[in-house]
């Protein structure tokens, strides 16, 4: 935004300033007030834009910019008739407005409108140009090359104006790019470099969890004490899905090719899946007061291929937040039927 406003300063003093010197010398040879009020009133525009921007009007200024020069680009475009020929007021349209308002301008809408004016001028311009609308003020012929010369001079500075600014504008998002780039590119190090660790530090204490609760699901029927035997299934269920939910995660190979989201299917014993879902939500329902129960239509196959994980993790959440949610004493329902919802 400041930037911007910058610019729009900058560029109103620098219009105002070329206006008077052009405007004086123009009067000069010409002697017309047709060019020394307009000038003037320019030059009092300008100065208004730089003191909306001080009141932090910056949309008017902004505004202001694009309607004082297309004013009075048609209206000297008009009066110094020869001085002015048609090529000189199209390349500064082009260059000037067009150029100026994708400096000023960042809404797609304004720059459009800047491009339908630009091209509007030209067409009442060389309307004029053709029909002789406006009568164009007298210029003795021996001060024409100067009168032009003044008029070359001011526009090709405006222009140059412009075409500086572009040029340094493209240059900074260039060295944006570069610095965005960087910084992204030590971002993916060193995200790499966590994973790497916090994937050892996380797996490595979390096979041992594992391996405890399955030794003991493999010795649970030495126990004689039932509940504890259903208590060390939770455990070995629950380990198991947090391993390969973990591993799943983090997987390097992965999130590196950008497949972290994207389901791999295989082989699934569909009773298994949800009974072990089952297992580990029972434990905290119980604690809870509720009672989770689970009906599969018989008329669905026994095998089917989809993502275990993904599977596994939609049926957790729905699951975990029925059961937070269920008050004590109530029965959770996991029902899978012909159409496959949970």
């Amino acid at each position: 935004m400041r930037r911007g406003i910058v610019i729009i300063n900058t560029l109103s003093l620098l219009t105002a300033f070329l206006i008077a010197v052009v405007a004086s010398l123009l009067y000069w040879f010409t002697g017309s007030l047709h060019i020394l009020i307009p000038a003037a009133l320019e030059c009092a525009c300008w100065i208004g834009v730089i003191w909306l921007n001080h009141r932090g009007r910056y949309s008017l200024a902004s505004l202001s910019t694009l309607v004082i020069h297309c004013t009075f680009a048609v209206y000297f475009g008009s009066m110094l008739g020869n001085a002015m020929p048609i090529e000189m007021i199209t390349a500064f349209l082009l260059t000037f407005l067009i150029g100026a308002s994708f400096i000023v301008f960042k809404h797609k809408n304004l720059r459009l409108v800047t491009i339908l004016a630009a091209l509007a001028l030209l067409l009442a311009v060389e309307a004029n140009h053709y029909f002789g609308i406006v009568e164009p003020i007298y210029v003795v012929p021996a001060n024409m090359p100067i009168v032009k010369m003044a008029c070359w001079a001011g526009m090709l500075a405006l222009m140059g104006y412009v075409t500086y600014f572009i040029i340094r504008q493209n240059d900074m998002f260039l060295r944006e790019n570069e610095a965005l780039l960087k910084a992204l590119q030590e971002a993916d190090a060193a995200r790499t470099k966590f994973l790497r660790e916090t994937s050892h530090e996380i797996r490595t204490p979390l096979n041992a969890v594992f391996g405890i609760a399955q030794l003991l699901n493999d010795r649970k029927m030495q126990i004689t004490d039932p509940v504890l035997r259903e208590e060390i299934g939770y455990l070995y269920a629950a380990s198991h899905l947090s391993r390969e939910i973990v591993n799943n995660v983090l997987d390097l190979a992965k999130i590196e090719a950008g497949m972290l989201d994207e389901p791999q299917p295989a082989p699934l014993r569909l009773r298994d899946s949800l009974e072990a879902s089952v297992a580990i939500n029972r434990y905290v329902a119980n604690t809870r007061g509720v009672r989770i129960q689970l009906l599969i239509a018989p008329a669905l196959p026994e095998w089917i291929s989809t993502d275990r994980i993904f599977l596994a993790k939609i049926v957790n959440n729905l699951l975990s937040n029925a059961v937070k949610f269920a008050p004590a004493g109530s029965l959770v329902t996991v029902q899978m039927d012909q159409e496959g919802t949970v």
